[in-house]
């Protein structure tokens, strides 16, 4: 307790809010502020961040991905994980070690193949079925 103690007296008020959130969001499971988001059946009570991440879920089960300052990408359905949609080139199907990723002519901007193939946007469907427990985004994350 006197560590406790202590280590509370040489904290600012700043640290002090933030820790104190910290703990609540991991009690309650969720961000303790929230806003109201209105829904046809019943309000929703939802924090910006995840307002976002849901608008953002939305958008990744249309295919259409912000990669690397490019917005609202479109990589077609079933996804074209070869597809450069900004220069419209596609990577050739053969192993990696054999792709020329840095002839732009045959492959494109080979950075932004691979940063959608990392995959990243999986937790933000996951994020979005956790907050909501929609059956879309959950189909859509088993579906890639």
């Amino acid at each position: 307790m006197k560590r406790t103690l202590a280590r509370l007296a040489r904290m600012g008020p700043d640290e002090i809010r933030t820790r104190a959130q910290q703990a609540l969001s991991k009690r309650w499971g969720r961000p303790p502020a929230f806003d109201v988001v209105p829904c046809s059946a019943a309000p929703i009570f939802l924090d910006p961040p995840i307002l976002s991440s849901v608008e953002q879920a939305e958008q990744i089960c249309q295919h259409r991905f912000d990669l690397l300052g490019y917005k609202d990408l479109d990589f077609g359905s079933p996804i074209d994980w070869h597809l450069d949609p900004v220069h419209h080139k596609r990577a050739p199907r053969e192993p990696w070690y054999q792709i020329p990723f840095l002839d732009f002519e045959q492959v494109g901007d080979h950075k932004i193949i691979w940063e959608l193939n990392r995959h990243q946007h999986l937790v933000t469907l996951a994020q979005a079925w956790s907050y909501t427990k929609d059956d879309r985004f959950a189909a859509e994350l088993r579906s890639q």
